[in-house]
């Protein structure tokens, strides 16, 4: 997966599976603005204790969009909150308490509203949305996915080897 920011309107930056170069996909955040609530903190193992998204500040009722292109593989209630996950390639996301406007099996495009947000989301003192992305290996910070931080390069302290370095595929905001 390479990460990379697109410039103009609310575009935050687009992800390009390696199968399929062509396919570029546009991320957009969820919510706007984007004001993080409680951080990403995963959990040491995959079934132990930690925080597996980012809550957003968000107001109840406030329209919730896609943030790529995808199609909805879950809109329901999961132990007793609405939920909606989004399988993007190989990538999912998922929103909760969100109230689907979308179903299960239907294509969604970067972007469009998806649902409304619901109260009740426990590890808020305000009204949020809980935002998580994860791939088949772990949960992905998903402030990274939008655009937010850097991902970290280090660099060979003699240089790099003639050819063995290519600066655009680390290039982001």
């Amino acid at each position: 997966m390479s990460i990379a920011v697109a410039g103009g309107g609310c575009v935050v930056a687009s992800w390009v599976f390696a199968s399929d170069q062509a396919n570029a996909y546009s991320v957009v955040p969820p919510v706007q603005p984007v004001v993080v609530e409680t951080g990403f903190a995963p959990p040491a193992s995959r079934w132990g204790v930690g925080h597996r998204g980012v809550d957003l500040s968000a107001a109840v009722g406030q329209e919730v969009k896609a943030i790529a292109d995808g199609v909805v593989i879950y809109a329901a209630d999961l132990a007793r909150r609405p939920v909606i996950s989004i399988k993007h390639g190989f990538v999912r996301s998922t929103y909760e308490p969100v109230i689907a406007s979308v179903g299960v099996g239907q294509l969604v495009a970067s972007g469009q509203k998806i649902g409304y947000l619901a109260a009740g989301h426990p590890s808020c003192l305000k009204t949020c949305l809980h935002f998580g992305v994860k791939t088949d290996d772990g949960y992905l910070h998903p402030l990274m996915v939008l655009g937010k931080y850097r991902y970290p390069v280090l660099r060979p302290v003699h240089g790099w080897p003639d050819g063995a370095h290519n600066t655009a595929s680390y290039a982001r905001g």
